[in-house]
């Protein structure tokens, strides 16, 4: 099941995301500046989090999609993504379904497919119903 606490799902994201070569840093700016991922001139990725950033989405949900940018959207150098939840843009369904790929896949890898309750990773993760079918899909194959 998944946990209520995703300390433990957070630190499994971290150390992916330090296996993959890309710096993770956490930084205190205003609270309507989004997390950002980006690449810099001498192709090494980073991810920010902001600490003060107001959103009901969870942090481990908005570090992942700041992951997937790193893995799947083509940044070039200088280029920043932004956490963006909305299924707006090409990047931005990418990164959302990535992101959630990459969660699904830390919480569910050992388990029974009958056991993967994609209505509570909705709920725990605090997502909008348009991740419905996104869910879904990547609990099914996680």
């Amino acid at each position: 099941m998944i946990p209520n606490n995703l300390e433990e799902v957070e630190a499994l994201l971290d150390m992916k995301i330090y296996q993959a070569g890309i710096q993770l840093f956490e930084d205190e700016w205003e609270s309507d500046d989004p997390d950002v991922a980006f690449r810099t001139s001498d192709d090494e990725y980073l991810i920010i989090m902001n600490a003060n950033f107001k959103t009901p989405y969870t942090r481990v949900h908005r570090k992942a999609h700041e992951f997937s940018h790193t893995l799947y959207s083509d940044i070039q150098h200088g280029e920043a993504y932004h956490f963006s939840p909305y299924l707006r843009n090409k990047d931005e369904v990418v990164a959302n379904h990535g992101g959630i790929k990459i969660l699904t896949e830390i919480i569910y890898h050992e388990m029974p497919i009958e056991e993967g309750d994609w209505m509570k990773f909705m709920d725990v993760m605090n997502l909008p119903l348009e991740y419905e079918s996104i869910v879904q899909e990547c609990v099914r194959t996680a």
